[in-house]
């Protein structure tokens, strides 16, 4: 702890986001704050007023790291981001497998088009969002799409697509008239998505007429079309407050280890979005820092904020949340909003009795995997801990290896490790597998705390060949250490052939065919997908900057410096090759520059 006191000693007195983490390097909790020195100092005087599991982790903290940040509100923004990619075990998690989605309209096109996205970025588009499910904001895009042609496809607007031949796509219509349509269309659009429905109607109907007046009668007859879509559409919507008011309504329930949240969003006066979320990790947390949690990391990610938020009771730090966020947050005690908050809490507590539902039964099918695994492997019992393996090389070129870790059924990403392969020439996967597991037992054979956990059960991606390397390194690692037979390492393998999905056991002349309807055949395809996938993405990445590398390294005169300069200025020998003269020249000189055009063909 005198390492940790230290560190805690040299913290600047600046706002930042801090993580803590265990001696494994794994992180504990993420936290930001005003003054980093005094809230990080707070977690370890004695006179603090910890709940219970905050001060279990304190005696868990190993070390610390903290980024300093401009702003509370960039303290803010990053800390919701670090949950959300590290999920420590003592944040508050707003469950959400995936980044939200969002509708982008990038207005900085002539004819702006309109994709959905998971990010949000700082240029000139317009974003709406986070939606939830991807599938239900690509369906409500498929019919506003036969109220309002917008331009979805990547094609240039010179290049038709199909949907402008159905006249769902008015973005290809490129004369200065078809474009100011196509800018109308586009404005009534994002009128609509935010709830502005009234004024799309008002405009629609201003151009009928206006279109009958010229005697344009089809474009009339299209206006007349979407002004009629759009009331249907406003007929199945429900209008449940008498006022315009933009606010959003957030109910909680709780039960045991979780919370569920329900979000009603209203636009003038509309019902146009519900969500629910389900919170994790909320032991010993009290109702309005459950609340406080949750405003921060959704508020952080959503493109369109309400003029007020309302609960049933205030979430913590209220005035500092309405300040960051620019925010009001009003309570309901009684009358319509309260009727609706209550209504809010039916719909969060089902959404947490079906999420409930749900883990149950993905838990009960991966018990059921493991111990079936268990039963055709001939192991004493299921195994918790699997690691497998795999190799991606072309030729033995670039050659590298991947391992992922499955816990209790699931991934467990953070102890995946790749590899490259050191000591092997040429296409020999047994051997390198050999070299790959050397190097991993011996980070086994450590005793310091960060070595790596043994296995339970250890499966590779191939047959027979690679399962009597695997063997051999074993023996070999046992021999060398020369222990007693009761410490030595004794580890379940398997090798998995792709053919016909076979598993090779040591000492078994004939393989192991699983059950097709098997949960221990999806489990073992899963974990075995799941490695292949890894090592492909590793060895795309090396082959990627070798290429690279080997193109710039035939450039003569050019050195590793100046090759550096390039690659960073310009990200990719595609992105030297479409530089302009001005730029290289400025960058490594008018000779340097012939010879890269000439080496390059560009």
């Amino acid at each position: 702890m005198k390492s940790l006191k230290n560190q805690i000693k040299n913290i600047p007195k600046k706002p930042g986001v801090y993580l803590f983490k265990n001696v494994k390097g794994s992180i504990l909790y993420v936290g930001k704050a005003k003054n980093l020195k005094s809230r990080v100092a707070s977690y370890f005087q004695k006179s603090n007023s910890l709940e219970a599991s905050k001060r279990l982790m304190v005696t868990q903290i190993a070390d610390l790291e903290y980024i300093i940040v401009d702003s509370e509100t960039e303290a803010l923004f990053l800390e919701t981001t670090l949950i959300k990619r590290h999920h420590p075990p003592y944040n508050i998690i707003m469950r959400d497998d995936k980044y939200f989605i969002y509708i982008k309209i990038n207005l900085a096109e002539d004819f702006p088009s309109v994709s959905l996205v998971r990010r949000i970025a700082k240029d000139k588009t317009r974003y709406f969002g986070p939606y939830q499910s991807a599938k239900i904001v690509r369906l409500t895009l498929k019919h506003l799409k036969k109220i309002f042609p917008i331009k979805t496809c990547k094609n240039k607007p010179e290049d038709p697509c199909f949907d402008f031949r159905l006249h769902r796509c008015a973005g290809h219509l490129t004369s200065p008239a078809s474009r100011s349509e196509y800018q109308a269309i586009i404005k009534n659009f994002i009128h609509f998505l935010e709830g502005r429905s009234e004024g799309v109607l008002v405009e629609l109907r201003r151009s009928m007429s206006e279109a009958s007046k010229q005697q344009h009668f089809e474009k009339a007859a299209e206006a007349r079309d979407r002004i009629t879509a759009i009331e249907r559409v406003l007929e199945r919507q429900k209008v449940i407050l008498r006022t315009n008011d933009n606010l959003d309504l957030i109910s909680l329930v709780r039960e045991r280890a979780l919370a569920g949240i329900n979000l009603f969003a209203f636009r003038e006066g509309k019902l146009i979005s519900r969500k629910n979320f389900i919170l994790k990790n909320i032991q010993d947390e009290k109702n309005p820092f459950l609340l406080a949690s949750f405003v921060e990391q959704y508020y952080t990610q959503s493109t369109e904020h309400p003029k007020q938020v309302i609960f049933r009771e205030l979430p913590d730090r209220r005035e500092e949340i309405e300040k960051l966020l620019q925010l009001k947050f009003k309570t309901a005690e009684r009358g319509k909003l309260f009727q609706l908050l209550k209504l809010g809490e039916a719909n969060a507590r089902d959404a947490l009795a079906k999420s409930r539902v749900e883990d149950e039964a993905s838990q009960t099918q991966l018990d059921q995997a493991l111990a079936d695994l268990a039963k055709f492997l001939h192991l004493a019992e299921p195994p918790r801990r699997i690691e497998t393996y795999d190799i991606s090389n072309i030729q033995g070129v670039n050659a590298v290896g991947s391992m992922v870790v499955f816990e209790a059924g699931l991934p467990k990403k953070s102890d995946y490790r790749k590899f490259k392969i050191k000591t092997v020439s040429g296409a020999n996967d047994p051997a390198m597998l050999a070299e790959i597991l050397q190097r991993r037992f011996g980070h086994l054979a450590e005793t310091s705390p960060a070595a790596w956990p043994e296995p339970d059960l250890i499966i590779l991606d191939g047959g027979k060949g690679q399962l009597n390397v695997v063997r051999g390194v074993l023996a070999k690692l046992n021999g060398a250490r020369g222990v007693p037979a009761e410490h030595r390492f004794n580890i379940p393998l398997a090798a998995l052939a792709k053919r016909n999905e076979e598993l090779f056991l040591p000492g078994k002349k004939n393989p192991i065919l699983l059950p097709p309807d098997s949960p221990a055949l999806f489990l073992v395809q899963r974990m075995r997908d799941e490695a292949h996938r890894f090592a492909i993405g590793f060895y795309r990445k090396t082959h990627r900057r070798q290429s690279i590398k080997s193109q710039l390294d035939e450039i003569p005169g050019l050195g590793p410096k100046t090759k550096k300069k390039l690659l960073q200025k310009f990200g990719s020998v595609s992105g030297i090759r479409q530089a302009s003269d001005k730029e290289l020249t400025k960058l490594v000189g008018s000779h340097l520059t012939e010879v890269i055009r000439d080496s390059l063909g560009s």
